[in-house]
């Protein structure tokens, strides 16, 4: 890359206006931490779809194979895919011709599909497939525990993993998907809440031990990859970015949690991403 090259990143993902998700949070970023985003919307709603009503949906399967042609013509030169939540079979096959034609850059899938060990309602067997297929293309996965099963086809673990299984489940996504593993969201035996990583070249295991809040937010794990990308791009190794996206989720959800706001609005990160201008150290990371 170029010194001083503004990074660009292809983002196929939904957006919703209001609910703090997908592509309203991933914008400023992805932005703020100095990349550019290039926008590849896969629907436009009027909230997210979690308990906020009767929302508004407009699909846009079609547009994202003739918007991805038109970049195409401009000989638009991407540094990142990055994908997340996907609404149908056709939307994820797309996004396979994509990265199939995705010859350089970082490929970064986040295979939202599932969450508290139950697969969202709007997803089939066929699409759970077809986005294990999509993840084997990635260089870098982030799933959480839920789908790390799913991908994996073994049953969810409710009540805590010891590390010995973690990393045998680590090894075997890196196996069996990418070069880069991040599992968000795992309950160890221990009782910590852990994000963990994994590096299939160097064989190391990486453990970040999360400041734990019970509550849950809608776009979370979006804040994260979105983190994740960036940070690499910008040339933050692998376990710093881990680090640095979980203290910045971190961050946001106790200054949300502080004031005491409806959940189903998503977390108050406007308040706190000064974050990515202060000089912060991000090697609270541990192998193991």
């Amino acid at each position: 890359m170029m010194k001083n090259k503004i990074p660009l990143i292809l983002c196929v993902h939904d957006i919703s206006g209001f609910g703090r998700c997908s592509l309203t949070v991933i914008i400023p970023i992805i932005s703020a931490c100095g990349c550019q985003v290039c926008c590849l919307p896969t629907a436009v709603l009027s909230t997210h779809t979690g308990n906020l009503g009767n929302f508004i949906l407009k699909d846009l399967t079609n547009f994202i194979q003739a918007s991805y042609n038109h970049y195409r013509e401009l000989n638009l030169s991407f540094d990142c895919f990055y994908s997340g939540f996907l609404g149908s079979e056709k939307q994820i096959d797309i996004c396979i011709d994509i990265l199939s034609d995705f010859k350089e850059g970082l490929k970064i899938i986040d295979p939202v599909m599932a969450d508290n060990g139950i697969i969202y309602k709007t997803y089939t067997k066929t699409m759970v497939e077809k986005i294990c297929s999509l993840a084997k293309k990635a260089d870098i996965i982030t799933p959480n525990f839920t789908e790390a099963c799913i991908l994996l086809d073994i049953e969810y673990i409710k009540l805590g993993i010891s590390l010995k299984k973690a990393k045998k489940l680590l090894t075997k996504l890196g196996e069996e998907y990418s070069p880069y593993i991040i599992i968000t969201g795992v309950y160890l035996d221990s009782g910590d809440m852990v994000n963990l990583g994994y590096d299939r070249e160097s064989g190391i295991y990486y453990i970040i031990k999360c400041n734990y809040i019970p509550i849950s937010y809608p776009g979370t794990g979006d804040i994260f990859t979105s983190v994740i990308v960036s940070s690499i791009l910008k040339g933050i190794s692998f376990p710093s970015a881990m680090t640095r996206a979980t203290r910045f989720v971190e961050k946001a959800i106790f200054n949300t949690y502080t004031q005491n706001t409806d959940t189903r609005y998503g977390v108050s990160f406007e308040n706190v991403i000064s974050y990515f201008f202060e000089q912060n150290d991000f090697k609270d990371f541990e192998e193991f």
